[in-house]
């Protein structure tokens, strides 16, 4: 497909928005990574470890990590839908049929069509209904953990992975239809769907057995809250099973590199995005030459990987100096540091070494020993040509 005219007027436009757009993500997600882990390192340094959910009044205002069995004791109810269950956490899943427009950086655009979670623009001449509903988390309101209610705060963190059976009479009164025992369905058919039909489904954390969860937070009374650390992040935990206070600062610290390594991903692709577009205009004059088309397409591709490569490093390396400048310097020292030793290193090989030779003098004097025997031979060949 050959590129349109309409590329070289939004290759210019898109060029400064994705600038933007990619530096400015990159600059606060470093900010965001450094914050967090500051307050991570706080948290580890105050928290208190608390067995089975016991309430202190001598750890009110402090930092703790306990755990303990969760009793539910209400249920949880979609009023929209009507559906209801004695569960700590009750999801819905709203999924929509919908056009999806996927363009690269020449505005080479494709339709396909598939089911979303949440609306989608469509595109050009492809136009998505408004989704009728939205999936949404519902929280108990009356569940404990020891001595500690438990919030959406704590419960949030909680994962709802068992699928909640329909029937019928749920079907019939949201005037839907009902698919298997998993989805309210509005539209034709599930098998062969068309754009604007919607399928509902329902999850919820099964607690018909005894949970145990971890909890992580600041002790405020009967409940277990944010903590604000000195650099304005919250910290706040909440998981399954039995864990330590070090062990669930273990997994916040591994969730912060984990999201500032996907950010970094994302701003690099939007880089790399925005100075690929600049050669929209070349593109669209060359592509129809097909070996030179080919060739300015793979240079402009690799120059725009290597730009916003080069854009991405620099942009977290000033972050760095701003956010943590004694790590940044020190980083920048050692690099400096191995730079010089390299050099010298390079430059003592490529010096030629100079071997001194001893040089022999023409004129050697003989050693002593050496002439005395001489003059002794001598004297004996004399002596035997007298005799003879």
């Amino acid at each position: 497909m050959k590129s349109n005219g309409n590329s070289k007027i939004g290759g210019i436009i898109l060029f400064p928005i994705l600038l933007i757009i990619g530096i400015g993500l990159l600059w606060w997600n470093e900010g965001n990574y450094v914050k967090t882990a500051s307050a991570i390192q706080e948290a580890k340094g105050i928290y208190v470890d608390v067995k089975d959910g016991k309430k202190e009044a001598s750890n009110d205002n402090k930092v703790i990590a306990t755990s303990g069995q969760m009793i539910v004791n209400d249920n949880v109810t979609d009023s929209t839908f009507g559906i209801t269950r004695k569960t700590a956490v009750l999801e819905r899943i709203v999924e929509m049929y919908q056009w999806d427009e996927d363009c690269d950086e020449d505005n080479h655009c494709t339709y396909d069509s598939k089911w979303a979670d949440y609306h989608l623009s469509g595109g050009s001449g492809h136009t998505n209904p408004e989704m009728p509903y939205n999936s949404e988390k519902f929280y108990s309101n009356n569940s404990v953990m020891g001595d500690f209610k438990l919030t959406k705060d704590n419960l949030e963190f909680l994962d709802a992975n068992t699928p909640y059976h329909l029937d019928a009479k749920d079907a019939e009164r949201n005037n839907m239809k009902l698919v298997g025992i998993n989805y309210l369905y509005k539209g034709n058919s599930m098998d062969r769907p068309e754009i604007g039909d919607v399928r509902v489904s329902f999850n919820y954390m099964n607690n018909d057995q005894p949970v145990t969860i971890s909890v992580l937070g600041l002790q405020k009374g009967d409940n277990i809250t944010k903590y604000v650390a000195k650099s304005g992040k919250s910290i706040i935990y909440a998981e399954e099973g039995v864990h330590s206070g070090e062990e669930m600062l273990q997994t916040l610290t591994k969730n912060n590199k984990t999201t500032t390594w996907i950010f970094r991903l994302i701003g690099f692709v939007l880089l790399t995005i925005a100075f690929a577009s600049i050669f929209s205009p070349l593109r669209f004059f060359t592509d129809r030459i097909p070996v030179l088309g080919n060739i300015v397409s793979s240079i402009s591709g690799f120059f725009s990987i290597i730009a916003g490569f080069a854009i991405s490093v620099i942009v977290i390396a000033i972050a760095w100096l701003a956010y943590r400048p004694l790590i940044a310097i020190g980083a920048i020292a050692a690099v400096l540091g191995l730079v010089f030793l390299y050099l010298k290193m390079k430059k003592n090989k490529a010096t030629p070494q100079v071997q001194t030779v001893p040089s022999v003098q023409n004129n050697q004097s003989i050693p002593m020993n050496q002439t005395g025997d001489t003059s002794q031979e001598n004297t004996m060949n004399n002596q035997n040509n007298i005799q003879q």
